[in-house]
């Protein structure tokens, strides 16, 4: 008996010694805590790809890649003057001359210091104060900043009833382009505060107007230092800026590798990797082409109900819109489709992953929201907001609340069916 577990030591030794001419080295199995997922949130974010032995892997890129992108947005600035601009000791005088006034223009008056004050009263319904300004050939951006203050605007319903700075790009038919145009837009009493914003200069624009209105909102609109400048983008962001853009496109392509590895899932694989290509084209076109596709689509929409039955749709709307219709016209459907792509990609996710991946889940949705509002500082015409994270958290819920509705009528049908 003492031979035979002599023996069977002497196998187990073998089984995991290794031995040359010189020494013999032991392996040792790693402890079981390393080849399962970290349980961090953030270490779940990419626990499948199969281009990463472990999962901290690209959690570890995640993280530099993150700051760094950060780190460009605050440090490094993106444009820098390429001329002589205008600046309200050279576009206003005592007579307001070069500027067209329309609606109520006994409510305009140029105060001490440069302050042009626009005052609506009740029963009015608007004031225009408009300038045309024309830019060098070749000029992409314009920096527009003002100072501006209310005092007890009383706003409508709708979005545009305030006091408001517009620039507007202009085609050489004086028809307004869709572009980003809104500097500000206040109600109430607001102190006085600075705004600034660069416009891109859309590629038909023969001329810009800036507008300073206060419309259907009875009130004091106060507007001083107005100043417009040609810039340009900066040699040092635009080589940053393509630097970040193919890192994080990168990154994003290995984390959707996973959803294609198995054969049996192929369409929700699929399905995965162009919703999240999606988002991200969505996120980076210019603000200009975005404004412009988003117009036809409301235009065509419009159209559609007005007149559903005609064999080609008319060249113009009726005045006489629907309500859904005058709805249409105050929505962003940009908005609306970020919505439903959080949405539809949460569910899709949930259903591949199941409820022990709600975690992991919840982290890579939240990281692609958080970075793509991040990356629309690299894109032209484009600004991050906090509201449209909002938007995408939103969708999120909806999409968690739709599966936990899917895995319930699931658990009743099989109940039932027992």
């Amino acid at each position: 008996m003492e031979e035979v577990e002599i023996g069977k030591n002497q196998e187990e030794k073998d089984d995991n010694t290794s031995c040359n001419e010189n020494s013999c080295s032991k392996s040792v199995a790693p402890p079981s805590s390393l080849l399962t997922p970290h349980p961090y949130l953030l270490t779940q974010i990419f626990s499948s790809s199969p281009l990463t032995p472990h999962p901290s892997r690209l959690t570890q890129v995640f993280l530099p890649l993150l700051i760094a992108t950060i780190a460009i947005i605050v440090l490094v600035e993106r444009y820098q003057p390429l001329g002589p601009g205008f600046t309200s000791a050279e576009i206003l005088n005592e007579n307001l001359e070069g500027w067209n006034k329309s609606g109520d223009e006994h409510g305009i008056s140029l105060l001490p210091d440069g302050i042009i004050k626009l005052t609506l009263e009740p029963g009015s319904k608007r004031i225009d104060l408009t300038r045309r300004f024309s830019f060098p050939a070749g000029s992409r951006f314009v920096r527009v900043s003002a100072e501006a203050a209310s005092q007890e605007v009383m706003a409508a319903d709708k979005p545009w009833h305030r006091a408001r700075i517009l620039f507007q790009n202009r085609d050489r038919n004086n028809v307004v382009l869709k572009t980003p145009y809104l500097l500000t837009s206040l109600n109430g009493s607001q102190d006085w505060q600075r705004y600034d914003t660069t416009f891109t200069i859309h590629e038909r624009m023969a001329f810009a107007t800036l507008v300073l209105q206060i419309n259907h909102a009875p009130g004091s609109f106060l507007i001083r230092n107005i100043r417009l400048e040609p810039v340009g983008e900066s040699g040092l962001f635009a080589a940053l800026r393509v630097t970040v853009l193919i890192s994080w496109a990168l990154f994003f392509i290995l984390c959707s590798l996973p959803y294609l590895k198995n054969s049996h899932q192929v369409l929700t694989g699929s399905s995965i990797c162009l919703i999240v290509l999606t988002i991200l084209i969505g996120t980076l076109i210019p603000g200009s082409t975005k404004a412009t596709y988003q117009g036809y689509a409301k235009e065509s929409v419009a159209r559609i109900l007005h007149n559903p039955t005609a064999p080609s749709l008319p060249t113009t709307i009726s005045s006489d819109k629907s309500p859904f219709e005058i709805y249409l016209g105050n929505i962003e459907i940009s908005k609306v489709g970020h919505f439903a792509m959080f949405g539809i990609l949460t569910l899709i996710l949930m259903l591949h992953h199941g409820k022990t991946g709600l975690g992991s889940v919840l982290a890579k949705t939240t990281s692609l929201a958080g970075v793509t509002e991040l990356l629309q500082f690299f894109s032209e015409g484009r600004t991050p907001g906090l509201d449209d994270f909002g938007l995408d958290l939103a969708g999120m819920g909806l999409g968690l609340l739709l599966w936990m509705i899917m895995t319930w009528v699931r658990s009743e049908k099989t109940l039932g069916e027992e």
